[in-house]
């Protein structure tokens, strides 16, 4: 019998694999996940690991976040994905790991933004140049 519940959450709906994301601390993800953490488990937002660990620019939580089956297009309430996130922030690096790893170029917010769109609008200019090598739509209009 486990000592404790790893995908409990604190009163914040995090839960520890939720905040070692965040916070960068992949040695601690990975420790989470070898021990069965719920690597989709989100928090009241809709912000699953993944998200938060794009969202901050910490690449190696996201490797252990993919290869751990990570839910790449999730979004959070408002509809940003964490290949979102990433091209919002500039985090080039990572946006081309969610590239690679099969994330949706595409998916769009309910108004119609989407990464490349962020990512133009923030001056990102090395994740325009990913997204559009991936062949992201440079003519989809937001709403």
């Amino acid at each position: 019998m486990a000592l404790f519940n790893i995908n409990n959450v604190a009163f914040v709906r995090k839960t520890a694999v939720l905040l070692a994301a965040k916070h960068g601390h992949s040695e601690v993800v990975k420790i989470l996940i070898d021990a069965g953490a719920d690597v989709n488990k989100d928090n009241e937002y809709g912000e699953s690991p993944l998200y938060v660990a794009a969202d901050n620019g910490h690449s190696e939580c996201v490797a252990l976040l993919i290869s751990a089956n990570a839910n790449m297009n999730k979004a959070d309430e408002y509809g940003k994905t964490p290949l979102y996130k990433a091209a919002e922030n500039g985090h080039s690096h990572i946006v081309e790991m969610l590239i690679q790893a099969g994330a949706n170029i595409n998916q769009a917010m309910e108004d119609g933004r989407t990464p490349l769109y962020t990512a133009a609008m923030n001056k990102h200019t090395r994740a325009v140049s990913l997204l559009i090598a991936a062949k992201a739509k440079i003519n989809k209009q937001n709403r």
